[in-house]
């Protein structure tokens, strides 16, 4: 019951950056991962794996705590908007932010997460900072570079493709 799932012949390979290195191991001439020992290289494991390691996880709990304000029992709701709201003050608010600082910082320094060119990190990354836009608090005046990935995540001819065939843009919750 795990999501995405590719099968490739006998192969059948769940996990989203399982897949995306599977792929990569497969298909990639090496534009998608800088090579080892390059200071790109460490830039990119480091967003390759923070997009599913931190990022997914905290989003993921935030939302689903949010969406527990509003399915709980009629009764229950005073306590779990209270609960909420201290789990996102003490714990998911501030990781988020320091997270969120480092995004902008990063992509401030360079067009993309690992450098002047699009890698598999930012493919990985994209998905989540759809979330953080959309669900997750970060807004375009504090995060303009943020923004800026999106707005050229969107623009690139494969995403475009991607999203003409899954025909919508699904954002978790």
């Amino acid at each position: 019951g795990t999501a995405p799932v590719i099968t490739d012949g006998d192969i059948t390979l769940a996990e989203t950056n399982a897949i995306v290195d599977y792929i990569c191991d497969k298909r990639d001439t090496g534009r998608l991962r800088p090579a080892p020992g390059s200071p790109e290289r460490v830039k990119y494991l480091f967003w390759f794996h923070t997009s599913q390691g931190s990022l997914q996880p905290l989003l993921t709990n935030k939302f689903v705590m949010m969406a527990m304000q509003t399915r709980a029992p009629f009764l229950v709701r005073p306590v779990a908007k209270s609960l909420v709201g201290a789990l996102d003050q003490a714990f998911f608010g501030p990781r988020l932010a320091a997270l969120f600082r480092e995004i902008e910082k990063a992509l401030n320094e360079n067009k993309w997460f690992a450098g002047d060119h699009l890698t598999a990190a930012d493919m990985v990354m994209g998905y989540s900072m759809e979330l953080c836009v959309h669900r997750g608090g970060m807004d375009e005046k504090t995060y303009p570079n943020a923004y800026r990935f999106l707005k050229q995540m969107r623009e690139y001819p494969s995403y475009i493709r991607a999203m003409e065939k899954d025909g919508k843009g699904t954002i978790l919750l």
